[in-house]
């Protein structure tokens, strides 16, 4: 007979502390253990910012996605202030979808159950067959609200096409075919550890992290630091650059000898 391990035991089963020579991949019930997907959901997607739609299908008053986030039903509409909000999909009377359709246009949100009805705020509206119940306060009723940050995401995307447009006007003003920075491997950052406090990223290492698009990047081990782990340079160029990329990276390898390529390489032609 198989006995069924514990979450705890799968868990231990991974050493995030054990030194290069003796690292190994996680375990396979990380990837297929129902209940690993399930203490992920509430560790870490519950408590950190989940995309659920494109902005153009909110963009109008009464415009509403719908979506599940770490197994909770949740809905976004556009109100009709122009604020974006988001809501548990869950009617405050019998927990039944108040939104039952991925995407639409609504003038309310209205429960298909007993026709409870929110306004596009959340606030609740309609409560049919409910005079005289005492102690019913409907201003304690509504749909309960999550967080929707679209501005942040909107402004983070201007900074990054900002950065872009910086970044390759100092190459074309200076000639650059790559920008060329120091890297150092790191021990991975466990998913827990990245979105708790203190976040710890990337250990101490300094990183050179743009987020930009279609930026081709191609990193040269040029040695090893104290603890034995790669360190190298890394050749950042502009968007589609990969062939001038790796004529530079194979150039760098020729003349430093780091890393000495196989015999059967062919020598990089002459200019």
């Amino acid at each position: 007979m198989i006995t069924q391990q514990s979450v705890q035991e799968i868990l231990s089963r991974y050493n995030d502390s054990a030194p290069l020579p003796e690292a190994s991949t996680i375990p396979a019930p990380w990837y297929v253990d129902d209940r690993i997907a399930e203490l992920e959901a509430k560790t870490v997607f519950s408590k950190s910012w989940q995309m659920v739609g494109r902005v153009e299908h909110v963009e109008k008053p009464g415009q509403f996605v719908t979506t599940n986030v770490a197994g909770e039903p949740i809905v976004v509409v556009r109100g009709n202030d122009g604020v974006l909000r988001g809501f548990f999909n869950v009617c405050r009377h019998h927990a039944a979808a108040v939104m039952t359709e991925p995407c639409g246009k609504a003038e309310r949100l209205r429960c298909p159950y007993h026709g409870w009805t929110y306004g596009l705020d959340g606030s609740l509206k309609g409560v049919p067959e409910f005079d005289g119940v005492c102690n019913f306060d409907r201003s304690q009723n509504g749909l309960r609200p999550l967080q929707v940050d679209m501005a942040k995401y909107g402004d983070y995307l201007k900074a990054r096409d900002q950065l872009l447009i910086n970044i390759m006007k100092v190459m074309a003003d200076n000639g650059l075919d790559a920008i060329v920075h120091k890297t150092v491997e790191h021990q991975p950052t466990l998913i827990k550890d990245g979105v708790n406090p203190p976040y710890v990223n990337n250990k101490g290492i300094p990183t050179f992290n743009t987020f930009l698009v279609f930026c081709s990047v191609i990193t040269v081990p040029s040695g090893f630091t104290t603890d034995n782990l790669p360190a190298g340079i890394t050749f950042f160029g502009r968007p589609y650059s990969e062939p001038t990329l790796l004529k530079l990276a194979y150039a760098y390898e020729q003349a430093t000898h780091h890393r000495a390529p196989p015999k059967t390489t062919p020598p990089l032609a002459q200019r």
